[in-house]
C-alpha cells in the first residue's frame, strides 16, 4: 500500500494575462475551483497512475464544512482509501492561486485543518500496512518528522521538504527518497550561496544531500530541463530530460504528480531512469492542462503517450 500523509486543501484559482502588482487591480480571464492541497494531489495522483491492484491510503485532517466534504468524497470517488481522513474544528485548508498568461503560478495557502495535524492522528497499525509512506511540508514540521522517524523504522518513507522549512540535517537519516526541485536542493545542501540552475549544478549538489544520510536515493527536478538521480549505494546515477510540452497552460499539480509518478513504478521494482521517465511524461500532461485534480492523468495515458 502506498500511504500520503499530509495536506488537503480547495483551491480557488483565478487566471489572469499577468499577475497585479501591489495596490494594482487587473481583470482575470477566469475563475475555477479544484481539489488540491500537495498530500491530496499526491494520493490522488498515486491512484490513478498505479495498477488497480495498488491500494492508496490519504491521511490527513479536513474541515466538518462545504469544502471538507467535498475533498474526502473527490478522494473516495477516486478510490483512494479515506477511512483517516477525519474532521477538526478549523476550516479546510484553502489555496488561492493566481496564474498568468505563461501558466506560471503564485499560491497563497490557509492551513487550516491541516494546522492541527499531529502523529496521534495516525493509527498504530498503519506503518504495518503500508510498503511507502510520502510525506511533504503542509502539516506541522514537528508532526513530519516524528512521522518520519516512526515510519522509517518498519516503511520505505519519501519525503518531498515543500514548502521549504528549516529541516534539521538528522531528519534526513529517516528518509529513503528524497525529492527536490532546484531551489529546494541548493538551500538543503547549503550550496555556499550559489543557487542550483543547471544540469551540471544539480549533479554537484546530489552527493551533498545524499550525505545528508537519505538511505536510498536522491532526486532534483529542473522543471522543463529535466531531472537528474542518484542512489546511495552508487549503482544508479544519472539525468533524466523533461517530456515536450506544446503549451503549458497551468504547472499547478505538477510536481505531486512527478513525485507520486516516480513512487508508483518504484513500488512496482522499476529502476529509477525507468521510473523518472515515466515522472516526467505524467507532469507534462498535467501542465498541458487546467487545474491539479482534474489534469492528472491515469496510469493508461502515459503509458501511450
Amino acid at each position: 500500500m502506498i500511504t500520503i500523509i499530509g495536506s488537503l486543501n480547495f483551491d480557488l484559482v483565478t487566471t489572469a494575462k499577468r499577475i497585479p502588482e501591489g495596490g494594482e487591480t487587473v481583470g482575470a480571464t477566469n475563475f475555477a475551483t479544484f481539489h488540491g492541497g500537495k498530500g491530496a494531489n499526491e494520493a490522488r495522483a498515486a491512484r490513478r497512475l498505479s495498477p488497480s491492484d495498488v491500494k492508496v491510503k490519504m491521511v490527513g485532517l479536513v474541515g466538518d464544512d462545504t469544502f471538507g466534504n467535498e475533498l474526502r468524497a473527490g478522494l473516495e470517488k477516486e478510490g483512494v482509501d479515506v477511512s483517516q481522513v477525519n474532521y477538526s474544528d478549523k476550516r479546510t485548508g484553502i489555496a488561492t492561486i493566481l496564474v498568468d498568461a505563461e501558466g506560471e503560478n503564485r499560491i497563497l495557502v490557509y492551513p487550516g485543518a491541516n494546522g492541527d495535524f499531529s502523529i496521534d492522528k495516525v493509527s498504530e497499525d498503519l506503518w504495518a500496512e503500508s510498503e511507502f509512506v510520502l510525506l511533504q511540508n503542509e502539516i506541522p514540521l514537528e508532526s513530519t518528522l516524528e512521522i518520519l522517524k516512526q515510519a522509517a523504522k518498519t516503511v520505505k518513507t519519501v519525503y518531498n521538504p515543500s514548502p521549504i522549512l528549516d529541516v534539521p540535517n538528522s531528519a534526513y537519516e529517516n528518509v529513503d527518497y528524497l525529492i527536490v526541485n532546484a531551489i529546494e536542493a541548493g538551500i538543503i545542501a547549503h550550496n555556499d550561496g550559489n543557487s542550483v540552475q543547471t544540469q551540471n549544478d544539480a549533479e554537484k549538489v546530489l552527493d551533498s544531500l545524499l550525505d545528508l544520510g537519505v538511505r536510498t536515493a536522491v532526486v532534483v527536478t529542473l522543471g522543463s530541463h529535466g531531472a537528474v538521480y542518484a542512489s546511495k549505494e552508487g549503482s544508479e546515477r544519472g539525468f533524466v530530460s523533461a517530456a515536450k510540452v506544446k503549451h503549458v497552460v497551468d504547472t499547478t499539480g505538477a510536481g505531486d504528480t512527478f513525485l507520486a509518478g516516480f513512487i508508483s513504478q518504484v513500488h512496482q521494482g522499476k529502476p529509477l531512469e525507468e521510473s523518472l521517465q515515466f515522472a516526467t511524461k505524467a507532469s507534462a500532461i498535467v501542465v498541458s492542462r487546467e487545474g491539479a485534480a482534474a489534469s492528472m492523468p491515469t496510469l493508461e495515458e502515459v503509458l501511450s503517450s
